[in-house]
This record gives C-alpha cells, structure tokens and sequence, in this order.
C-alpha cells in the first residue's frame, strides 16, 4: 500500500512539474520567396518552386528554370529530384 501511494504522488509530482517549462522558438534564418507553389527544400540548400508555369531550382546565386509546357509531366519530374 506505501508503495502505492508514493507512487501516485511521484506520478503527480511528476505530471505538476513538467507542464513548468516554457520553449521560446528561436528564428535561425528566413528568406522571402515569390512563387505560386513551393514543392521543397533539399538538405543542400536548394528550393524548388513554381511561379508562371516556370519550374524554379534556386541556390543563392545559382538559379535553373525550366519551362513547363505539359504540366502532366510534372509528377515525374518533381520525383527524379527527390
């Protein structure tokens, strides 16, 4: 029965005092970005979006656009770059 109580009381403490911390978000970089859909972002620094029918691969300086004229052939494009 001792073991019991202090149990519940361990279980309470326990549940009291983990609501006590509070997490600020802190903001390690942001980038404005103009497009009609953003599809990603690779672990290379690259992001990859469309704006007018234009599919966007973007690195800082670096910046490949591809004309999009059948947009059924977009599915398997977005897939070979991932």
């Amino acid at each position: 029965m001792k073991k019991i109580i202090i149990s519940f009381w361990m279980f309470f403490a326990t549940l009291a005092f983990s609501q006590e911390k509070k997490i600020t978000p802190i903001l390690l970089s942001s980038q404005q970005l103009i497009a009609d859909e953003f599809i990603t972002m690779d672990s290379f620094g690259y992001y990859y979006f469309i704006k007018g029918n234009v599919f966007t691969n973007k690195r800082k300086m670096n910046c490949y656009n591809i004309k999009i004229f059948l947009w059924e052939k977009l599915p398997m494009l977005i897939y070979k770059i991932h």
